[in-house]
């Protein structure tokens, strides 16, 4: 398969995201004191991804990366933020793939159980080990389909986008468009939203329609029977999620994204007819 953008966008894509996909669960019921205050990680710790949330990348194991060994620290779950973001930020230099043995990569899908910020850990140093195996530990945990039940779901989240940067087969972005489209979706909208994105950022379209449905709330053509909870159009949350997919969206289609979730639905419905009418269009042969 051809690369659209480097496999070292992929991974960059995951830190880019991560802030926000952090925000956007700040609002979810009863988090930890101060749990998400601020990202864990910085976002510029690898090569500058394209445009946001790029997308549409067919996977592709890249160039052979150099390897370097790890063991997992065993305060990585405690560490105070500054100092987990220095200790990852020294992992990923070098552009390097991460290997951690498998007494570690256990650990931290452990870890990924919990609804805490070790969970969204886990899933940042699984995202950047650019590792293989450690998709499986991702997908696995999402594929368990954990209600939201009134608890933090940042880590699932965080999960579902890290899988990004370590998908080497069109058969791992087919989990994800699964999870977001398949009989028995994730019951959390955020994650299935980011399965959603992060299978179109593999080069999986299915999820366009649901995507599209998606920006359609609020809107005079917003679905009548939606299939998932619908939550209020003027809520933050599901308009972080529009926005989000609006980006994803108009970047597959190759295209500056018009749409606003806060904007006029006059507005919205315009910039929705122009990517329904790309999007939808059959795609000529390549």
């Amino acid at each position: 398969m051809h690369d659209r953008w480097p496999t070292s966008t992929l991974c960059a894509r995951t830190l880019f995201c991560t802030a926000a996909l952090w925000a956007a669960c700040a609002t979810r019921p009863a988090p930890a004191a101060d749990e998400h205050a601020a990202p864990v990680l910085r976002t510029d710790l690898l090569p500058a991804p394209a445009p946001e949330d790029a997308v549409g990348a067919p996977v592709s194991s890249g160039p052979v990366r150099r390897t370097r060994e790890l063991r997992l620290p065993p305060n990585w779950s405690t560490l105070e933020r500054a100092a987990f973001a220095s200790a990852l930020e020294e992992w990923t230099r070098d552009d390097v793939l991460l290997r951690f043995d498998d007494a570690d990569l256990s650990a931290l899908a452990r870890a990924l159980q919990a609804s805490d910020e070790s969970s969204v850990r886990a899933a940042v140093i699984l995202g950047n080990t650019r590792d293989p195996r450690a998709f499986d530990r991702l997908a696995t945990r999402l594929e368990a389909r954990v209600p939201d039940n009134g608890r933090s779901v940042a880590g699932d989240v965080v999960a579902a986008s890290a899988c990004a940067s370590v998908l080497t087969t069109r058969a791992d972005g087919a989990r994800l468009e699964a999870l977001a489209l398949g009989p028995d979706p994730h019951p959390v909208l955020e994650v299935r939203v980011e399965c959603a994105l992060t299978a179109l950022y593999a080069g999986r379209d299915a999820g366009i329609p649901f995507l599209l449905d998606l920006l359609r709330e609020g809107t005079a053509g917003a679905v009548r029977n939606p299939n998932w909870r619908r939550i209020d159009w003027n809520e933050p949350r599901l308009q972080r999620l529009q926005d989000r997919a609006a980006r994803a969206l108009s970047a597959r289609a190759g295209i500056e994204c018009e749409y606003r979730a806060g904007g006029s639905p006059t507005g919205r419905e315009r910039a929705l007819v122009r990517l329904a009418h790309i999007l939808q269009t059959p795609a000529s042969p390549r």
